[in-house]
């Protein structure tokens, strides 16, 4: 993906929108298992949450760490070499993903 034809705030809400599919898919889970205890620690695939409006890979992480990784609500799970420097800082670095924080959010 040609990165420089999208504006910033266009690179931000397409992570917005992964974001939010990835927390819709949390609820389902939620409203299946009695406990999410049951599945805290359950590896599970989440979308990447990076810029780019035509990925569809997936992170693999637990619920656990989904929440305390989005805690702030100006950070986001991509795998690595899908961050968006005009847009996002590292802030943490895993071997298969990376925790970015965005520059600013659109309200």
């Amino acid at each position: 993906m040609d990165k420089t034809r999208f504006s910033r705030r266009r690179l931000i809400e397409n992570e917005l929108v992964l974001r939010h599919k990835n927390e819709m898919a949390k609820d389902a889970l939620r409203k299946y298992y009695a406990e999410e205890s049951e599945i805290a620690d359950v590896p599970l695939e989440f979308y990447c949450e990076c810029s780019n409006d035509d990925c569809e890979l997936r992170v693999e992480l637990s619920m656990k760490q989904h929440e305390r990784y989005h805690v702030r609500k100006d950070r986001f799970v991509v795998l690595r070499g899908h961050e968006t420097e005009s847009i996002e800082k590292i802030v943490k670095r895993y071997d298969d993903y990376v925790i970015v924080e965005k520059f600013d959010l659109p309200a």
